[in-house]
């Protein structure tokens, strides 16, 4: 008897080990007129003495703030309703609007306009660094100094729902000229502390299919019920040059992009 009640035991601890955590799903998205996340972003750059080297010579950083508004409902080719999301830096020096709609897939997104990228200022040497402003809604690799509207070739399944563990779908499908395929798999499941306030995430990666333009970059995000919460962003290491050519080394830049505060309706 006993030694039937102890293979009993091992049984029921074998399974309890392998039975997986049920975690709550996400099913939707904030999208009320008039919703606000407020972020600060900080861009770190790393200096290696040479290009084969993982001797950090210099560090340098940059931080501001970035503020996602629902701003309005409109109606875009006279057929399309949308939700317009604005992202601000640092007050207004730089912004950019996403242009959604939230429907029984999830939340995606058809158009953006963007007026321009923020720089990373060297603050040592005066030299910068240009990036694509990564907005929380939309990662929009546009280089540009003017106001333009982007109508995209189908629309962006930025989050799918219900969001929940092992979840994977394509954010961004090939079209040409940039011939080049995204899709984002949820790979953890981590609660976020801010303040007073713990979210619990979904952690989100994003997959670069078979595109060497984007070889090393690494995007994670962290999305809870109340939003993004968490996104970082890890560039490709690059090498320095001189005017003539002569390599000086290589740099890397990191953005962690943080929630600081938000107001819900």
């Amino acid at each position: 008897m006993k030694v039937y009640l102890i293979i009993a035991l091992v049984g029921l601890i074998g399974c309890d080990h392998n039975t997986e955590i049920e975690y709550e799903s996400i099913d939707s998205y904030p999208v009320a007129i008039g919703n606000e996340w407020n972020y600060t972003s900080e861009s770190i750059l790393k200096i290696f003495e040479s290009e084969s080297s993982n001797t950090i010579i210099e560090t340098d950083s940059l931080s501001f703030s970035i503020k996602i508004k629902i701003e309005k409902d409109t109606v875009l080719n006279d057929t399309m309703n949308v939700l317009k999301f604005t992202s601000l830096v640092n007050g207004n020096k730089f912004s950019s609007s996403q242009y959604s709609f939230l429907d029984s897939v999830g939340l995606q997104s058809y158009a953006y306009s963007n007026g321009g990228s923020h720089i990373y200022a060297k603050k040592s040497s005066g030299n910068y660094v240009m990036t694509a402003f990564p907005s929380p809604e939309i990662f929009v690799p546009v280089y540009n100094t003017e106001d333009i509207f982007v109508f995209e070739p189908r629309p962006r399944l930025n989050l799918k729902f219900p969001l929940k563990r092992h979840s994977k779908w394509t954010y961004v499908f090939p079209f040409e000229p940039l011939n080049l395929q995204i899709d984002k798999e949820v790979v953890g499941y981590e609660s976020i502390r801010i303040g007073n306030q713990t979210y619990s995430c979904y952690k989100i990666k994003w997959i670069y299919l078979e595109n060497k333009l984007f070889d090393g970059l690494t995007i994670f995000d962290w999305v809870s019920a109340e939003g993004l919460i968490k996104r970082n962003i890890i560039y490709p290491r690059s090498r320095l040059t001189l005017g003539d050519g002569e390599s000086i080394g290589s740099a890397q830049q990191t953005e962690i992009i943080t929630l600081v505060g938000l107001n819900l309706f």
